[in-house]
């Protein structure tokens, strides 16, 4: 557990400290996925929902970042560029780009059989 004093004011924590008490919270659970993306509301897309439905993965176990940095996730799926899928991370053209080609689709779908 990370210490923290996020959620307490300074005065608070030293007085817990002073009492012998150290402050914790619980860490987050990391999600299964993280979609890294500029794209607006990139869950509610038709072929980001096909993904994670071949995933078996539901939204709500999915967050969205602009950073891979941010991304506390157990796989990351970025939509940048096109690059051959590692074991936690996929890669593929952004979604607007997807949707226009073929070949990116066939190409993200083969990254996922992969990837699987």
């Amino acid at each position: 557990m990370a210490m923290t004093d996020s959620l307490l004011s300074p005065r608070q924590v030293a007085a817990l400290q002073q009492m012998g008490v150290t402050p914790y919270r619980r860490v987050q659970p990391l999600a299964e996925l993280a979609l890294v993306t500029d794209a607006e509301d990139p869950l509610a897309h038709p072929l980001v929902r096909d993904v994670l439905r071949y995933l078996a993965i539901e939204p709500a176990q999915c967050v969205v970042v602009t950073s891979a940095d941010e991304a506390r996730a157990k796989r990351r799926w970025h939509l940048d560029q096109y690059r051959v899928a590692t074991a936690t991370e996929l890669r593929s053209l952004p979604l607007s780009e997807l949707c226009g080609s073929v070949e990116a689709k066939r190409r993200l779908w083969q990254g996922l059989q992969r990837w699987q």
